[in-house]
């Protein structure tokens, strides 16, 4: 079975709405968002506007533990049998260590 980019898309989880609700958390706007994600300005607009495929799970669990780390922000994913995405976003207080994936 392929991994990540090369995966058909029917294997691909959709994780667009989850880095779109993590952008909106962050204030809304791309460019302070994808500095604090560790990623680029450029990508992240790209899949935003839906011009590259979803990120993958390992990529976006780097984005939400970079988010944590420098923000306190916390998001929880799950993912179904069926390839479906849960997620819920909180924030809480940083110096209470909490689960980050």
């Amino acid at each position: 079975m392929a991994k990540g980019r090369h995966q058909p898309p029917e294997l691909r989880v959709d994780t667009y709405q989850a880095v779109k609700a993590l952008v909106a958390a962050l204030g809304g706007k791309i460019k302070p968002a994808s500095r604090v994600m560790g990623t680029g300005y450029s990508h992240l607009w790209s899949v935003a506007k839906r011009k590259r495929p979803p990120p993958t799970l390992d990529t976006l669990s780097l984005w939400v533990s970079r988010v944590y780390q420098n923000t306190g922000l916390k998001m929880v994913f799950t993912v179904t049998p069926d390839l479906q995405l849960y997620y819920s976003i909180s924030h809480e207080d940083p110096d209470n260590p909490g689960v980050s994936l």
